[in-house]
């Protein structure tokens, strides 16, 4: 992660008169506009409908504005918003919090219970983040397995399923019901586990027309399986599973042994976690009589924490962000939600609390935004690329939360002495941009549909160690052929170069007076 000293807004040096300035700025802000409309132009874009915007925050001057006003589906960029929705209502300080619980008080068989409280953590049981720690998913689960064998009780009356944090409205109505299967589409839950996923990989049998070997984690004795797939001399195994089961059947054939798995999502996934750990409880002797899960306004008995498992919001962020996983930035809508309402959260309360964070942030001008989730798999979501950059901008002004916003982003760039870097969806983005200069945005993708917004920085020419920032905006929808997606992104990062050569000329002719 590069190390960014800002230049501060209204702290600038006085090289210039006021006037100088705004002649300066004035010309500079149409340079750069004209030269945008002129890639657009001259990249034959057909009916592809756009959105731009670009200003100068430490000079407050607004750069570019083409189209500013539209209304355009953000895709992923809705998760800048999320996440800043979060850093700001849910406070940089929190972090998510499942917990285990003992009732010591006995039931009326005279056996004491548990309580598994979820509190929407999307990065519960995460493989990819526990990797980072190295750590294994069979570490947190034996660490509450032992936690448990140390009560002395191996029989409890019933375990609470707890995840009354949500609601039980899993996926959006509005998302495509062909992604619901994908790792995109994963339900969310008050209680996640594994990023409510089954990896699932298929072995080859030495025979042709013979079932192939099926290996899944999680490896839950209680899922319902069929195999149709079959080794073969072609391969495209496929998984399927019922819109509200978790039934899965395996398709297609089998010609390779794999490096990696095939995912399908997990419906239910906190009913699937607490049959999941009670059957691994099982192999230790530790049994329960009832799976309960209370209604919203049920009083649960008393209880004491046995152990907690917190992931802190900047790791949450990032993996929205930098990775621009969907259940994270809805986990975070939903917490949002209930944080705010004190209810369960949910995609409609959560839409409300956001809508008027923006209009907060960015005047009544976010009255016209429409916000579905969190993530932007929905097509519903509709807001302009002058109130990302005016929401990029409230986070730059906000010297408690910048830093935390901009470290959660994907970025590409170079190090002073030319080294390129990069991290997240931007890794392969921007690789004309000049050593000391980043980018730090989130993409955004659904069909026909290619967003990118976020923060372009570079060295200031009055002094090097000091860091200018633009904040841009660059939204294209409507995509269609002969039209491709990628002549966006390659539209997309020459704008990029070309705002980064004429800010380097005119702060160098700037210096040179």
């Amino acid at each position: 992660m590069p190390d960014i000293k800002r230049l501060s807004k209204f702290t600038t040096p006085l090289l210039f008169t006021l006037i100088t300035l705004c002649i300066c700025t004035a010309t500079l802000a149409a340079d750069i506009e004209g030269q945008l409309r002129n890639l657009i132009q001259t990249s034959n874009l057909r009916k592809t409908q756009y959105s731009i915007t670009v200003k100068d925050l430490d000079y407050d001057v607004m750069l570019a504005q083409i189209n500013s006003d539209t209304l355009l589906i953000p895709a992923s960029n809705m998760k800048l918003l999320t996440t800043a929705a979060a850093i700001d209502l849910l406070g940089t300080d929190f972090a998510f919090a499942t917990e285990l619980r003992l009732v010591e008080a006995l039931d009326d068989n005279g056996r004491p219970s548990l309580i598994i409280k979820g509190d929407g953590d999307p990065a519960f049981c995460d493989p990819i983040l526990l990797k980072q720690h190295n750590l294994a998913i069979e570490d947190i689960l034996d660490l509450w397995i032992n936690t448990i064998k140390e009560t002395g009780i191996t029989h409890f009356g019933t375990l609470y399923l707890d995840d009354r944090v949500f609601d039980y409205q899993f996926t959006h109505p509005d998302w495509d019901k062909r992604d619901l299967m994908y790792h995109y589409g994963a339900e969310i839950a008050g209680l996640n586990f594994y990023r409510n996923l089954i990896d699932v990989t298929p072995v080859p049998s030495k025979y042709l027309g013979s079932e192939p070997r099926i290996i899944m984690f999680p490896n839950a004795g209680f899922l319902t399986t069929i195999n149709r797939a079959r080794t073969s001399k072609q391969d495209n195994f496929w998984i399927s599973r019922g819109p509200d089961n978790n039934n899965l059947v395996f398709h297609g054939n089998v010609k390779f042994n794999r490096r990696g798995s095939t995912s399908i999502t997990v419906h239910d996934p906190a009913a699937f976690f607490a049959q999941y750990f009670t059957e691994e409880l099982g192999k230790h002797g530790i049994t329960f009589d009832v799976i309960d899960r209370p209604k919203e306004h049920d009083t649960l008995p008393e209880s004491t924490s046995l152990h907690a498992v917190r992931t802190t919001l900047p790791l949450v962020l990032a993996r929205t962000n930098q990775n621009s996983v969907n259940m994270y930035a809805e986990s975070l809508f939903k917490r949002i939600a209930n944080k705010i309402t004190g209810s369960p959260g949910s995609w409609a309360n959560g839409a409300a609390a956001m809508r008027t964070f923006l209009r907060n942030l960015v005047g009544t001008s976010a009255s016209t935004a429409q916000i579905a989730d969190g993530s932007g798999l929905s097509r519903s979501n509709l807001i302009s690329s002058h109130m990302l950059v005016q929401l990029l901008e409230a986070m730059y002004d906000n010297p408690d939360s910048i830093d935390m916003y901009r470290e959660s982003m994907a970025y590409a760039g170079r190090t002073a002495d030319g080294q390129r870097m990069g991290e997240g969806t931007l890794t392969r983005r921007f690789r004309d941009l000049k050593s000391g200069h980043w980018v730090f945005g989130k993409t955004g993708r659904l069909t026909g549909v290619k967003t990118v917004s976020g923060y372009y920085m570079y060295p200031s020419p009055e002094d090097p160690t000091i860091t200018r920032t633009i904040a841009f905006s660059f939204m294209f929808n409507n995509i269609k052929a002969p039209v491709q997606e990628g002549q966006i992104t390659v539209l997309q990062d020459k704008m990029i170069s070309q705002i980064q050569k004429t800010m380097l000329t005119n702060d160098m002719a700037k210096v040179s007076q």
